[in-house]
């Protein structure tokens, strides 16, 4: 997805890199797959689990050339169907179909009074309640996030009739809304089911070795039969401690290794995450861990197959808890286990299986942290980051604090996916008509989706809010609609130009209307079309 897969040699010659891997047997891999170094200090080794029965069979790929003009509907997605690769879909179109393209409201603020109504106003159909702080997963609840007689209630109106989960989903869904939560992928947390106070034998284990003396439940001298690779730390460990072997089911923080024989644990923490100090002896295993990293993030990192689970987990709070959208913070995590895309692929398949099995109305949308060869099946948009670092509207460019929105657009632009202005455009008390319509206008140029913030509070202090509504609704409808032909996107990337766009008074199509010095200029039909869309160059 990088710039990897294809290059071109300096005589010419085109080469195209392509893999696959026989996931049989366990190997010793340094640094895993996907895992970001803070320095080159905090490289370390993994041994990387075997997979029973996956290996090289049934390995293959698709060589195809196509202008733009077809290559997404015509045929990539033709690809897909008769190939059958994951196919999923958001009101009834492919995620990948850019008609079905569509900003989602994040919330902050904590009030819920009218956020379902402003959804409405501006034709948008997914609700991310951010303000909710991070999902975290823990299969002690079963998918039940208010408990099975949803007791708790997480969302809380002025009448004081508050709603769980699964109510507030309900209530949402009878107007076609969706309710979503940001969570932290697959972060075994301290104090959830897999984590403490009895860890799972199921985390990932970097590395094992073996207790070389007894230690009871209060000794800090822990002895091992050998150093090999404990002097290596999790990067995130210097900025929280996360440096973890378990013994039994107890939990322990260290700091390296000593130098020498009898080769020691150094800076030793018993119990660590509140797992229960324990009687260990010679012989017992003391396995090196992975974890996650830091703010909000922290915990293990589960092997393969408790990742499934997790994967199952997830489909499970969807039907429970009424769900129908993840913002996977912490996508990354998928890489932690040393299998690179096929660990993320896995993943998505595992979740989107079960989610069939439950028979969900409908497929579970996401977003994430990441976007990676193994998610672009799944994915349907990246809406990470935000503010000026993505897209500045007040300027008018991609990133005007750093180059990451440009070199996001550029990936997505460059794999026939959405792009993303990140989280931003709040409606405040300062927002005004025109920023909205530059803002639709550059979406909708350039294929782009985002994260609308949108807190009550600020909402009602706005005076234009309800043009700003109405702003919103009339092009994402036309956007459906498939109403811009190629040329028009092309101008509606141009940043020096503005535009306003009206619907029809007979609902036949839409006026865009080029803006100079406030006033309306040249204008252009716009209708329904049917017609295949193509990528603007």
């Amino acid at each position: 997805l990088y710039g990897r897969t294809a290059g071109v040699d300096n005589n010419g010659r085109i080469n195209i890199r392509y893999h696959s891997r026989d996931r049989r047997r366990e190997n010793t891999i340094y640094t895993p797959e996907g895992v970001a170094l803070v320095s080159e200090k905090f490289r370390y080794h993994q041994q990387r689990q075997a997979v029973p029965g996956v290996d090289y069979i049934c390995s293959s790929i698709a060589l195809w050339g196509s202008p733009d003009s077809t290559a997404l509907m015509d045929v990539i997605q033709t690809i897909v169907l008769e190939e059958g690769l994951p196919y999923p879909t958001f009101n009834g179109k492919w995620v990948k179909d850019p008609t079905s393209f569509m900003p989602d409201l994040q919330t902050y603020g904590n009030r819920y009074d009218s956020i379902a109504s402003y959804a409405k106003q501006m034709g948008l159909k997914v609700i991310n309640a951010y303000d909710q702080g991070f999902l975290v997963p823990d299969r002690a609840n079963e998918g039940y996030l208010d408990g099975k007689d949803q007791s708790r209630k997480t969302y809380r109106f002025s009448d004081g009739n508050n709603l769980s989960h699964r109510e507030y989903a309900d209530l949402l869904a009878k107007d076609g809304l969706i309710l979503g939560r940001t969570n932290i992928t697959t972060s075994l947390a301290p104090g959830t089911k897999d984590c403490s106070p009895f860890p799972s034998d199921s985390v990932c284990v970097l590395h094992r070795h073996y207790l070389s003396e007894d230690i009871s439940e209060s000794d800090t001298l822990i002895y091992v039969d050998a150093p090999d690779y404990l002097n290596e730390l999790i990067a995130s460990d210097q900025f929280c401690p996360l440096n973890f072997v378990k013994i039994g089911k107890e939990l322990i923080h260290f700091t390296g290794v000593s130098a020498e024989k009898p080769y020691r644990l150094l800076n030793v923490a018993r119990g660590y995450w509140g797992t229960i100090p324990a009687v260990h002896g010679k012989g017992d295993a003391v396995d090196k861990l992975q974890a996650t990293t830091c703010w909000g993030y922290q915990g293990l990192i589960p092997n393969l197959e408790l990742q499934d689970e997790f994967a199952r987990y997830y489909a499970d709070v969807a039907g429970r808890s009424g769900l129908g959208l993840y913002d996977f913070d912490g996508q990354e995590f998928l890489f932690f286990n040393g299998m690179g895309g096929y660990s993320v692929k896995r993943f998505y398949r595992t979740m989107f299986d079960q989610a069939k099995k439950l028979n969900l109305p409908a497929d579970i949308r996401f977003t994430g942290a990441g976007f990676s060869e193994g998610s672009w099946h799944y994915q349907s948009v990246w809406n990470v980051g935000g503010g000026k670092n993505i897209y500045d509207a007040d300027l008018r460019v991609w990133g005007s604090t750093t180059s990451q929105g440009k070199d996001l657009r550029d990936v997505t632009y460059a794999n026939y996916y959405p792009s993303s202005f990140g989280v931003n455009f709040p409606i405040t008390a300062a927002s005004t008509v025109e920023q909205y319509e530059h803002i639709e206008a550059t979406a909708i140029g350039h294929g782009t989706t985002y994260f609308l913030k949108i807190g009550q509070d600020d909402v009602e202090s706005c005076p234009q809010k309800y043009a700003i509504f109405n702003v919103i609704r009339t092009w994402e409808e036309s956007r459906r609609a498939n109403a811009f032909p190629t040329y028009i996107r092309k101008m509606l990337q141009n940043p020096a130009l503005s535009w306003r766009l009206e619907k029809k008074a007979d609902s036949s199509g839409w006026t865009l209307y080029q803006m100079e010095n406030g006033q309306k200029g040249h204008s252009f039909d716009l209708k329904a079309d049917g017609n295949v869309f193509c990528f603007v160059p």
